[in-house]
């Protein structure tokens, strides 16, 4: 079905489509339900598609080739892409649902997907030159989520298992409820990431220039990395709760790193510059590393049992204890 300069379809029940629908111009299409199976919907200029439930099967493709005008699929129930969705300009999808399991969604410009209720992106692809993306659930179990310039993010829950998210030139995170990381969370430019549970069990946050991270709590395990590699600002990890570093947290710059409590038996808390750690009523470095060109510890108890707490070049170290020091076989 081609219309050289517009198609304008409106179909109130059922579509299948394992064939074409497409026009240079522009393509307007009202669909109850849509099924595209193995067909193409393919529009020269933009495309706006809305539907009841739509299903874009492995070899399905809906594709909006105009640069200059913004696409929308907006779908009021639930989406399934197991195919390709992309535009070469803007692209807003909206849906109640959408499972992206190994499908792609991706636009040449920006990328908008923030009315869904939950996201899957197990094994998918989502893109664009920026990305915009809210959602009160994400699965990303070895998906990649990437966008080229800034990537803008408001969760409540995300599972990130061997997934990616990076933002090229930023990265702006918000996860309210728990964060799973056991992938890459990271971008060339800034990290902001504000988190109520943070679990970076075998995961990598990483920052170009600085990286701002907040949460209520924070677990870093054993091959966790929490690293701010910019070398022209400070960063700051902090946690109102307790934090849990067996990994490692490390700047290029100075690092500011507050918690209620740190637990770092046999983790790394180290800077490039100048480490700040006043905030918390305990630290437990047993079998820690803890390292900075300058250092400012202030703590009510320290526990530093074949740990290691070492001021490195020319900066000025300063530790103060209220109340309990135990340094067995340790160094400092």
């Amino acid at each position: 079905m081609i219309g050289g300069q517009g198609v304008d379809l409106t179909v109130s029940d059922q579509l299948h489509n394992d064939g074409v629908v497409g026009s240079d111009g522009q393509v307007k299409l009202s669909v109850g339900t849509l099924e595209n199976a193995a067909g193409t919907i393919q529009s020269g200029k933009d495309l706006q598609l809305s539907a009841a439930s739509l299903t874009n099967a492995e070899k399905g493709q809906i594709l909006a080739l105009g640069k200059d005008a913004a696409s929308k699929v907006d779908v009021s129930g639930e989406l399934h892409n197991q195919g390709k969705v992309a535009g070469n300009a803007d692209m807003t999808v909206n849906a109640v649902t959408i499972d992206n399991a190994k499908g792609t969604l991706q636009a040449a410009n920006h990328l908008e997907l923030s009315k869904q209720s939950s996201l899957t992106n197990d094994g998918g692809h989502i893109a664009g030159q920026s990305l915009t993306l809210k959602a009160d659930l994400l699965s990303n179990q070895a998906g990649e989520i990437y966008a080229q310039q800034q990537l803008s993010s408001t969760l409540k829950t995300l599972d990130n298992t061997k997934g990616s998210l990076i933002g090229g030139q930023g990265v702006d995170l918000m996860v309210t409820d728990s964060l799973h990381n056991d992938g890459v969370v990271g971008s060339d430019g800034k990290v902001k990431l504000t988190a109520g549970t943070l679990d970076n069990a075998a995961g990598t946050i990483q920052s170009g220039k600085d990286l701002q991270l907040t949460a209520a709590s924070l677990a870093n395990a054993g091959k966790g990395q929490i690293l701010a590699l910019g070398k022209d600002a400070a960063s700051t990890v902090d946690v109102s709760g307790e934090l849990h570093n067996q990994g490692k947290v490390a700047g290029n710059a100075d690092l500011t790193v507050n918690a209620a409590s740190i637990d770092n038996s046999k983790g790394t808390l180290q800077a490039a510059g100048h480490l700040e750690l006043s905030k918390q009523a305990s630290l437990t470095n047993d079998g820690g590393h803890i390292a900075a060109q300058g250092l400012n510890l202030k703590t009510d108890t320290l526990s530093n049992q074949f740990g290691d707490i070492r001021q490195i070049g020319a900066g000025e170290a300063k530790l103060k204890i209220g109340q309990a020091f135990h340094n067995q076989r340790a160094s400092y």
